[in-house]
């Protein structure tokens, strides 16, 4: 009987020795996939702020694009300006040349038309640059 107790008794210890190995492992198992939980969600939000930072260089790259053919187009109407300017030159010269009351006044006119185009240009080249600060800050 007593080598029957101390049998069990050294089953119960290897049992005991046992489930200790096995808590041990399970708590370790846990802690790994925690540890892999978390590294997970970091990927996750690391990939996340790269899309972002992705989306952010697209939306940068197409206001640049946006930028530059506001830039081309603002050079394109300066040049067409000088142009007018050189006209209207010529224009009051030619009027100069001449002492017809009648073509002063269709030049005051036109001139007057061209104050208000030029105007208007200046407003719209105004909100251009304003468009333009607005998007670099």
């Amino acid at each position: 009987e007593q080598e029957r107790a101390d049998s069990y008794a050294e089953r119960l210890e290897k049992a005991e020795s046992q489930l200790c190995e096995e808590t041990s492992k399970r708590a370790q198992l846990e802690r790994t996939m925690r540890d892999v939980s978390t590294t997970t969600s970091k990927a996750e939000q690391d990939m996340l702020r790269a899309q972002a930072m992705s989306a952010g260089a697209v939306l940068l790259e197409a206001e640049v694009l946006r930028l530059t053919r506001v830039n081309e187009q603002a050079e394109a109407r300066i040049a067409e300006l000088e142009h007018r300017v050189e006209t209207l030159i010529a224009r009051a010269d030619d009027l100069a040349a001449s002492q017809n009351p009648n073509r002063g006044i269709r030049y005051l006119e036109q001139l007057r038309e061209e104050r208000e185009i030029a105007s208007k240009d200046a407003e719209d080249a105004g909100k251009a640059v304003q468009s333009m600060r607005a998007a670099l800050q």
